[in-house]
Order: structure tokens, then sequence, then C-alpha cells
């Protein structure tokens, strides 16, 4: 049975944006893998900036 930090480790590997590319790129033709990539990219660059927004707004209401 895997320890929990081989669990942790398994699931954050699921989340990162290079595991998904790898996914997304054997599933889809190689015309479209540009294109899929440029998608996946700007999602988590949206993502991120969404986090962000959210730690300003927990700073301005909380201190």
């Amino acid at each position: 049975m895997a320890q929990p930090s081989e669990k942790f480790r398994c699931k954050k590997s699921m989340a990162c944006p290079c595991f998904l590319h790898r996914v997304f790129s054997k599933a889809v033709q190689p015309s479209m893998k540009v294109v899929v990539g440029v998608y996946i990219n700007d999602f988590f660059l949206a993502v991120e900036y969404a986090n962000k927004m959210v730690r300003q707004i927990k700073e301005w209401c909380f201190f």
C-alpha cells in the first residue's frame, strides 16, 4: 500500500499542467497539439490569477 506522502505526490502530479498537457497531447491529432497546449496554459494562468485575487481580497477584508 502506498504511503500517505506517495498518495499526495500522485494527486499533486495529476493536477500538474505538464501531466495534463501530456494526456491531452496524446488524445488529439498532432495538428491540434499546439492549440490544446495554448488553451491549457491559458487555463492555468487564469486559475493562478484568480487565486492571487482571492488572496488579495482576503488581506483587504481581514487585516
